[in-house]
């Protein structure tokens, strides 16, 4: 009588199927989470990259609009952020200080600070001057302190020094 083999898989089989199948699910698993990874800093940078349009919009619209002499109402004001656990970062607030709005919040952005403790003293900004005809502004959204800086000319006052307005202005009203 013949001897009957069984059929199917020795222990050994299994076993090196199952670490094969082990190593793709934990590759697809590493490559699932550092997709995440990107999709979560992509996402910060673009939340910051349209505060900064939004912010450089408002203020270069009102500074251009403004007249000589007359500063743009707005203001800059960073203080430690007042939330349990972002205890690390800066709350900066771009407010419009004109009367029509009433103190009203543009923007407000996290700004991350290097010390252990942070103070406001830590979250300070540099004041920007609106009474210039070429304002410089500098928006804290960096980390490690740097800043992002533009420049923004008033119309007016340039129109009429190289196109010479101000002087048929002062004619005509003779």
């Amino acid at each position: 009588m013949p001897a009957s083999r069984q059929a199917g898989f020795t222990l050994i089989e299994l076993m090196v199927a199952l670490l094969v199948g082990s190593i793709v699910v934990l590759g697809a698993g590493y490559l699932f989470l550092t997709t995440l990874q990107t999709f979560q800093t992509v996402n910060e940078l673009s939340r910051k990259q349209e505060t900064v349009i939004f912010a450089a919009h408002t203020l270069s619209v009102g500074i251009r609009q403004s007249k000589e002499g007359e500063e743009a109402p707005y203001e800059l004001k960073c203080e430690v952020a007042s939330k349990p656990n972002a205890s690390d970062q800066c709350e900066c607030t771009l407010r419009d200080t004109s009367p029509e709005n009433k103190n009203q919040p543009l923007v407000t952005f996290p700004r991350p600070l290097e010390s252990a403790e942070p103070s406001d003293a830590d979250c300070t900004v540099e004041d920007i001057d609106f009474a210039e005809d070429v304002v410089s502004i500098s928006l804290p959204l960096e980390k490690n302190g740097e800043a992002i800086t533009f420049q923004v000319a008033k119309r007016q006052p340039i129109l009429d020094k190289y196109l010479g307005t101000e002087d048929a202005a002062s004619e005509g009203s003779q």
